[in-house]
């Protein structure tokens, strides 16, 4: 019989042929025994083909090889009289490594982490998790070796390890808040063949639990990649944001600690990366909100986030190129008679492309309903779009500002008719532009704003320019209106600005108009404004979250959240107590309880 063994893909496994007794021992007393060998494999082979096993011999052995990870039979072809029975058997080649898991992402609560990720769909049996206090668990399980929980490997302790087990979820607990753990999880097969535990990446995870209160976060998400775009918040029920992970996550916002943070659905594979803020909205036919994002492959999704599914990929599911910028939506329900007459039973999805090109990019207008074009303008003059266009509803134009092409002489600020958007109803040359364009209802102005920290305001009517203001340092996010102005983040600091809706001119307010000096704060975030407080709250560079008076511009308060970069936060004021979300560089998302 061939003795059943096991072995790694692309090396040479020996297997051995035995003549055994009923009862399996070795049988050197037998009649002499010949067979042909054969495999059940295209990609294995045996060699030698052909065995003799003499009396007097119990056993020979022959080597397999196979560079695919699978079961192999090796199967006896007597050519013998032998009277002996033949068996064949099968012989494990095992893969080097087993599959990933994905979505891999971890949950702070006080004196707890919570796990949570998929299973491979593929030669999974179970997981191992490393857990360390001391840096990224360094050292990787060893392959076909068994551990129990509380092992030692590398500068890590198995924290977790199951078998026959389609677990997806771990809580562990009795950690101390405040302490920063490490985690990376492998996955594993029935022989114990570990996957590389690069999920999401060679560094794993992180989580610090936290007691709740502030200034404390409330709990901390980390997917494990970039997030610092601003997330969005459905007040009271979620917040919604997404990553370099190429995932979109939902998390429960409730006043219940127990449910306060959780998934509200397991995150939603995308097909690229997506770094700005997603649109959430009720779209035509529906009261509900839905979730529109584009991605860095180009393409564009509506999200049911009741369900957390995609309920559709636009444009029939075919890449209209790169998507860096925010939607923008033109709602049915708001919009004029003309819009709708052109445009029955729908709203219109506005998508601009980031092709690596600076004349080949696009605007689309996709269908709410199906995600089919509606229209495209390509000008064959269009540079990268970086910033969210603006919607005028009063006029139905929409407003997109690019980059000014590889000379700099190529228009940057585009004017279109959304009813016929060829040609443009105005352009501008103003130089490169990645923020977004701005509405100021208040004042029904454009607000615009180039790479270099040139601010333009043009009027909505007449599509002429105002004022501009040379502010002299690159704009971190969009202009915030407020009132008959706005607040602004540059390098160097923070300044709110007022307008006179008469005359234009612009007068710096903080601290005071008659001495005004901005807000100093290192790689200011664009600042989320509760007017309620009359507070403006803002994420930096070093990793912290500022609180600035609306009237005066003093930084209030800060809190420390990370060592990174904190994007722009998102505020929830119906939540007792109210609370902001903000995300980061180092690929978590925070809840923080107000006031901190």
């Amino acid at each position: 019989m061939v003795v059943p063994t096991t072995g790694t893909a692309g090396t040479t496994i020996p297997v051995a042929i035995q003549v055994q007794n009923p009862n399996g021992t070795p049988n050197p007393t037998h009649n002499p025994f010949a067979a042909n060998l054969s495999v059940s494999s295209g990609t294995a082979a045996v060699a030698p083909t052909s065995i003799v096993i003499p009396n007097g011999a119990s056993a020979v052995t022959v080597n397999l090889t196979d560079p695919v990870a699978e079961d192999v039979v090796l199967s006896l072809a007597e050519t013998t009289t032998s009277g002996l029975v033949t068996a064949a058997g099968t012989i494990g080649v095992l893969p080097t490594s087993a599959p990933e898991v994905s979505s891999f992402v971890a949950l702070s609560r006080p004196n707890t982490n919570i796990l949570l990720w998929n299973n491979s769909a593929t030669r999974h049996d179970g997981v191992l998790v490393l857990r360390s206090t001391s840096g990224i668990p360094d050292t990787a399980p060893t392959n076909r070796t068994a551990y129990a929980p509380g092992a030692t490997i590398g500068n890590a302790t198995v924290a977790y390890v199951d078998n026959q087990s389609f677990a997806s979820r771990i809580t562990d607990q009795g950690l101390v808040n405040g302490t920063r753990y490490y985690y990376r999880i492998f996955n594993h097969d029935q022989y114990n063949v570990y996957s590389p535990g690069n999920a999401p990446t060679s560094s794993g995870l992180f989580s610090d639990p936290t007691s709740g209160a502030s200034p404390s976060p409330q709990w901390c998400y980390n997917v494990g990649l970039p997030t610092p775009q601003q997330p969005f918040t459905d007040f009271g029920t979620a917040v919604y944001t997404a990553s370099n992970a190429r995932t979109f996550t939902g998390n429960v916002i409730s006043s219940t600690p127990s449910l306060n943070g959780l998934e509200r659905w397991r995150p939603i594979q995308l097909q690229g990366v997506v770094q700005s803020r997603p649109t959430v909205v009720p779209l035509f036919g529906s009261a509900s909100p839905f979730i529109l994002t584009g991605d860095q492959s180009g393409f564009t999704y509506r999200i049911d986030p009741s369900a957390g599914l995609i309920s559709w990929t636009g444009n029939g599911g075919v890449s209209i190129g790169s998507v860096q910028a925010q939607a923008a939506v033109q709602l049915n329900q708001y919009a004029n008679a003309a819009f709708r007459a052109a445009y029955p039973n729908r709203d219109l999805v506005y998508f601009g492309t980031h092709n690596a090109s600076t004349t080949n990019n696009q605007v689309w207008a996709l269908s709410s309903v199906d995600g089919t074009a509606a229209w495209t303008y390509s000008p064959g003059n269009l540079d990268i779009i970086s910033g969210e266009p603006m919607v005028d509803y009063a006029n139905n134009r929409l407003w997109v500002a690019s980059r000014a092409g590889s000379g700099g002489t190529q228009p940057s600020l585009r004017v279109l008719n959304v009813l016929n958007p060829t040609p443009a109803l105005a352009t501008f040359n103003l130089g490169d532009i990645d923020n977004p364009v701005v509405l100021n209802p208040i004042s029904s102005e454009a607000y615009v704003v180039t790479k270099t920290g040139v601010l333009y305001g043009f009027d909505l009517s007449t599509m002429t320019q105002h004022w501009t203001l040379n502010l002299g340092s690159p704009v971190s996010g969009y202009l915030v209106v407020v009132g008959y102005g706005f607040v602004v983040s540059t390098s160097t600091g923070v300044q709110r600005y007022l307008i006179n809706p008469t005359t234009h001119a612009i007068t710096a307010q903080w601290p005071n108009p008659s001495s005004p000096s901005p807000t100093p704060v290192t790689g200011p975030s664009a600042v989320r404004v509760d007017f309620g407080t009359s507070k403006c709250y803002l994420g930096d560079a070093t990793g912290k979250l500022h609180r600035l008076d609306l009237t005066t511009g003093v930084d209030e308060k800060q809190i420390s959240l990370s060592s990174q970069a904190l994007g722009m936060p998102s505020l929830d004021a119906t939540t007792t107590p109210e609370r902001l979300h903000v995300g980061g560089l180092d690929g978590r998302l925070c809840a923080v309880g107000l006031p901190f």
